[in-house]
């Protein structure tokens, strides 16, 4: 049976150290038989503790938090008077036909029923004994997929969107008596015998599912999704150092990753790209380049290669570096594969491994803005030449290049609020390896340079994530209904009741004037 266990709040961090706090009460996801059961069952039972949790709560309750994996930086992590962890509700499970309605938009084997808790990692696990795969993350697959669709996280799948993409529906509880599925009225996959075993209500509109699809924390809680899974696919890996100029952003910018893949020694058109970029000196510096490539695409017969995962943590003790990007390119982070070219028939899921132990939690400094990805020819090189100057502003015992620039492209990401708003959008994740005056700098740097020239929008999960009047300007208005921030609005007032909106609304939602 499935049962949330209540008690007094002990003290609690995000993963990245920069958000403490002790909620009034702690409550635990406690999974029983029903982790076995399919998935409309489970996500009854699940659904039934989470009633109770917030039917218990009473009229004068504040913020009902709930935590994913607790890897964002921002306030939506802020304290609330009941913290919810709903990681032991992580089953994933098979779709099965007799669930979906006539003529789904997505055929049962390629769907997956995730539990509130689940993390990306599990439903890859999932998914690859299945020979199935996800379609995209980012760098760790430790978010729970609740938590990622929440701030709309991107990976870097050269013609697909962010990790919400992959979501066909969503079931969430909004209130003790209340909880409702919602899928898009164009794609609709799962029938309604099949939502009403666990939903009170099914919503098929395009407009609600686009408003609530990148939840912000401000629907309720995500008891479950149902996932979109792609064919198991294998890649070639590339890692090399390689100049970058102004042709590259050239390229960028019109989206030829075929002609940079070209220029890198590669064999055709990559599936993956992202590369790191020294924002101080962007054409001084060999920038460091990832791609991956569709194993079908190139040839048969490569030879299986290990993926090393990521060693940045190891950098928290780097506190005193004055060159952050020298470190990162050094080969104990940035592992070249063998002369530069594409190696291996590796996985997604390989690739990206499990995430690191959130036992040993790191202090970093991660920002991140989007940008459209056709304005890059001019946007990248305003923001670097504001790094440099901002650095040779510094006194001589202060210039240090605490920053580095990580470029991830992401096209078409659905729901009203994703941060990656434009259709071809460029990601600029700007990463350091500790949160010191000169990384902070050096964010307020390039967002200032952009400021008034050019629109972005930061990433909603970081830190810097920006005010009302930016998200009013980049999203339009919260009382139009017309507007991206406005169907967000109808969304949250379609599917939670009037009483119980005020659990759901943190300081991040406040700050933002969305609520």
């Amino acid at each position: 049976m499935a049962t949330i266990e209540q008690g007094q709040g002990q003290p609690w961090s995000n993963y990245h150290l920069n958000i403490a706090h002790t909620a009034k009460i702690a409550a635990y996801a406690s999974a029983g038989s029903e982790s076995g059961l399919p998935g409309p069952a489970r996500f009854a039972a699940t659904a039934a503790a989470v009633r109770s949790l917030i039917g218990g709560l009473g009229d004068e309750a504040g913020r009902l938090l709930t935590l994913g994996s607790g890897w964002s930086l921002s306030s939506l992590l802020d304290i609330g008077d009941v913290q919810f962890d709903p990681a032991a509700f992580c089953a994933v499970s098979p779709v099965f036909p007799g669930d979906l309605v006539p003529h789904p938009a997505v055929p049962a084997d390629r769907l997956a029923y995730a539990s509130g808790g689940a993390k990306i990692w599990q439903l890859s696990e999932f998914a690859e004994a299945r020979d199935r795969a996800i379609f995209t993350c980012g760098s760790y697959m430790g978010q729970s997929m609740a938590g990622s669709i929440a701030t709309g996280v991107n990976g870097s799948r050269l013609g697909y969107g962010a990790i919400q993409n992959m979501i066909r529906g969503l079931h969430f509880v909004t209130a003790p008596d209340r909880s409702v599925y919602v899928e898009p009225a164009s794609r609709p996959v799962l029938s309604d015998a099949a939502a009403l075993v666990f939903a009170d209500e099914v919503i098929r509109d395009d407009a609600i599912f686009d408003g609530c699809l990148v939840h912000l924390g401000g629907m309720g809680v995500v008891n479950g999704l149902v996932v979109e899974l792609d064919v198991k696919r294998l890649f070639a890996v590339q890692r090399v150092r390689h100049q970058v100029d102004r042709n590259w952003l050239d390229q960028i910018s019109r989206g030829d990753f075929e002609a940079v893949a070209t220029a890198l020694g590669g064999r055709d058109a990559p599936a993956y790209y992202e590369v790191q970029v020294d924002p101080y000196d962007p054409w001084g510096s060999k920038a460091l380049h990832s791609l991956y490539y569709d194993v079908e695409a190139l040839e048969a017969g490569l030879a299986s290669i290990e993926i090393e995962p990521s060693l940045d943590i190891i950098a928290r003790i780097i506190n005193h570096v004055p060159d952050l990007f020298a470190v990162y390119a050094s080969p104990l982070f940035f592992k070249e594969t063998a002369r530069g070219l594409p190696e291996g028939a590796v996985s997604w899921g390989t690739i990206h491994g499990k995430p690191p132990s959130t036992i040993l939690k790191a202090r970093i400094r991660t920002a991140a803005i989007a940008l459209d990805r056709r304005m890059m020819i001019d946007t990248l090189p305003v923001m670097c030449q504001a790094m440099s100057d901002g650095l040779a502003r510094e006194p001589l015992l202060h210039r240090r290049r605490h920053l580095l620039y990580t470029l991830r492209f992401v096209t078409a990401a659905a729901g009203a609020m994703a941060f990656t708003r434009f259709a071809d959008t460029a990601v600029v994740d700007m990463e350091g390896f500790m949160d010191s005056p000169w990384s902070r700098d050096a964010s307020a740097w390039t967002r200032d340079s952009l400021a008034g020239r050019f629109d972005y929008v930061p990433h909603w999960g970081k830190l810097d994530t920006g005010d009302a009047g930016l998200v009013r300007r980049q999203f339009g208005d919260a009382a139009d209904p017309a507007s991206a921030a406005g169907r967000w609005t109808a969304a949250r007032g379609r599917l939670v009741p009037a009483d119980a909106r005020h659990l759901f609304a943190s300081p991040a939602l406040r700050a933002w004037g969305l609520v």
